[in-house]
């Protein structure tokens, strides 16, 4: 490479600040003892967790148990873990679930599936045109895109906070 490239190169690589040197913000968060969020911690890795005590910008930890297992759950014995505020980069809300998105999945696995039905059938007995096409897929497209939907019910919509 040409010297005078590397110098510009290197010139404009020490100017620029780097990320580990700025100290992270703090979290601007208002969320009530409930609320689903996902901790990701500075450390790195991620936890779902339950907020067992409400948290603001000026809180100075995290009190919560994990989310998704039988130590959350009334009666059973809870879990309740404590992570300092600084020790969490960023957070996710839990914003519903993914059951549109699943059930556009599935539908479109099943126009798919349909297409490649169809097809087998028309290649090996010449049974399935065009014009049976709707009644071999509207079977197939409605079953998977319930599983699908069951799918994105299951799994958790998240927002950055």
């Amino acid at each position: 490479m040409n010297r005078r490239y590397i110098e510009l190169l290197v010139r404009c690589c020490t100017g620029l600040p780097l990320a580990a040197q700025a100290p992270a913000p703090p979290i601007q968060l208002h969320a009530d003892s409930g609320a689903v969020v996902r901790l990701h911690f500075v450390t790195g890795g991620a936890m779902a967790a339950r907020l067992l005590v409400p948290f603001a910008p000026d809180s100075s930890a995290w009190v919560y148990c994990p989310y998704g297992t039988s130590f959350c759950h009334a009666g059973a014995q809870l879990r309740r873990l404590v992570t300092p505020a600084s020790a969490v980069g960023t957070v996710d809300v839990r914003h519903g679930s993914e059951v549109g998105i699943g059930l556009l999945k599935g539908a479109g696995l099943g126009i798919v599936a349909a297409l490649v039905t169809c097809g087998a059938e028309h290649v090996s007995q010449n049974s399935c045109g065009w014009s049976d096409f709707p009644r071999t897929a509207v079977p197939i497209v409605i079953g998977t895109a319930a599983l699908g939907g069951v799918v994105g019910l299951l799994r958790p919509h998240w927002r950055r906070a």
